[in-house]
């Protein structure tokens, strides 16, 4: 660890914006950074941030929340704006809702498909990706945990729906990994792979009956997150 870097990170714990110095982060990481270390560089910049605003930030107001759709610096107005709420995201989430509703009976799930505002919430415990797999593809999952209690038993059911995405085609690069849902390490490749094996689907034919939405462009929502397409065996 840089000297930098630990001096940021005590300013950091005294002043409460973890969460600011966090989402900096990803968008350095995401939009691009100067050539050399970007831990350096963004920490740099939250130091300047920092000697530049002494005396105005050694109190932090803890009554006022972080904005959840974004999350400012304190004393400043530059709001960097969270990536897991882009439009293309969004814009995943909504398909994902729209095929999952549309194929799996929700008098026959035993409850609302999505009872959780947060899609992930209601993802992580891989029942309903096993559930939304055999309804497109019956018998295709002969194991699944309705009730998974450990993480194990999601890691088993996540499993199955990823073997269930390799079977159709998608690419091994694009497969996630148990954590990376459970543990919401990468939610951006969780959401990804979830719509291309949707495209894998619908290539197939395997579309449900009451899908609301007609005619979805899936390549506009089949991208890395850096611009780029994602690869197909």
């Amino acid at each position: 660890m840089s000297d930098v870097e630990s001096e940021l990170r005590s300013y950091l714990k005294k002043t409460q914006i973890l969460s600011a110095w966090h989402t900096f982060l990803l968008e350095l990481l995401e939009e691009g950074a100067p050539n050399g270390n970007v831990y350096d560089f963004a920490a740099s910049c939250l130091l300047k941030y920092r000697d530049d605003h002494k005396g105005i930030n050694n109190s932090v107001d803890k009554k006022k929340p972080i904005d959840e759709n974004t999350q400012s610096l304190p004393g400043t107005k530059k709001s960097f704006p969270d990536k897991s709420k882009s439009q293309e995201q969004q814009n995943q989430v909504e398909l994902i809702k729209e095929w999952f509703e549309a194929s799996i009976n929700s008098l026959d799930f035993g409850r609302p498909v999505f009872s959780s505002k947060n899609i992930i919430q209601d993802l992580k415990d891989g029942f309903l990706l096993c559930t939304f797999v055999n309804s497109l593809q019956p018998n295709q999952i002969h194991n699944i945990h309705s009730n998974p209690t450990t993480e194990s038993e999601m890691a088993e059911n996540i499993s199955n729906f990823l073997g269930a995405c390799s079977s159709v085609g998608v690419s091994s690069q694009t497969l996630f990994s148990p954590p990376d849902l459970i543990e919401e390490r990468n939610i951006k490749k969780v959401l990804l792979c979830i719509v291309c094996y949707i495209s894998e689907l619908e290539k197939m034919g395997l579309k449900p009956k009451h899908l609301k939405t007609e005619n979805i462009n899936l390549s506009n929502l089949l991208h890395n997150g850096d611009g780029t397409d994602e690869p197909h065996t």
